[in-house]
């Protein structure tokens, strides 16, 4: 009689984590649920916040909950701004956090919403992704560009300058007020001691029009800039065949400058 009695309980737990557990396994976290993980402390929280946010985002599931979903991963790209150099437990670990921060700095770029151009503006160090999202807004973007040229941040400082010359390039700037504050902004960052600053500055000058107002500061760099790379060989038989970056780069604008030669489009100053 023990057993009798058993034997219906046990298929009637059994039938019931049957039926539950494909429930279960396919919820998927609301707009709501979303916007909490990505506020989350865990980085694989907000990873996965970010997918669900994503996916909502690019369903019809979202409705009303749109513009919170929005505005939850462009804060969230602030967030993974300030966390990006953290260590990770091991290599497979950062890779998928790197793809992660890949994944939504594409996002909230291809959002084109100008509350985006913050968060974008601190990830200008990850590549063109955040710079062409950044430029297309043009002149509503130049001046949070141009103060962070001044940023104290050497890799932030240089990205901005990448985001002005992409804004060159692409003519998304282009009137005299306008001009007149990135030529101010150029000569700055043509003085600052970090590379990449002076870099970024030298790839932007390529896409002005009257580039040629910079050949006699170009031409000084081309001579006397400090920088060398130890251990590395000039291609260009210039400095006693040594490696100084900024002076090969400057070089290499003075002879397109002198040649009347258009702008290099996407490889920058680089032949």
């Amino acid at each position: 009689m023990r057993n009798f009695i058993l034997i219906p309980s046990l298929l009637a737990l059994a039938a019931g984590v049957a039926v539950g557990t494909p429930q279960t396994r396919n919820t998927r976290p609301n707009a709501s649920q979303a916007i909490g993980l990505m506020k989350s402390s865990d980085w694989n929280d907000r990873e996965q916040g970010f997918i669900a946010a994503r996916a909502l985002l690019q369903s019809a599931k979202s409705n009303g909950d749109t513009d919170n979903l929005r505005l939850g991963v462009i804060q969230l790209l602030m967030i993974e701004n300030e966390h990006k150099g953290d260590a990770r437990a091991d290599e497979t670990e950062a890779d998928k956090n790197m793809q992660y921060y890949a994944s939504l700095i594409g996002l909230v770029a291809d959002l084109n919403d100008e509350r985006a151009i913050p968060a974008l503006l601190g990830a200008v160090g990850s590549g063109g992704m955040a710079m062409r999202g950044i430029a297309r807004f043009g002149p509503k973007a130049l001046l949070p560009v141009l103060a962070q040229v001044d940023a104290p941040n050497p890799v932030l400082a240089g990205g901005a300058l990448f985001v002005i010359r992409e804004m060159l390039k692409t003519h998304s700037v282009s009137d005299p007020n306008s001009h007149a504050r990135i030529i101010t902004a150029l000569r700055s960052a043509l003085g600052r001691p970090e590379i990449a600053v002076r870099d970024g500055a030298i790839a932007a000058i390529e896409f002005l029009d009257d580039r040629d107002q910079f050949v006699p500061i170009l031409q000084d760099i081309a001579e006397h800039d400090p920088i060398r790379i130890p251990g590395l060989k000039a291609d260009d038989n210039e400095d006693n065949g040594e490696m100084y970056p900024v002076r090969r780069n400057a070089r290499y604008l003075l002879r397109k400058i002198a040649n009347h030669e258009p702008p290099a489009g996407d490889h920058g100053v680089r032949p």
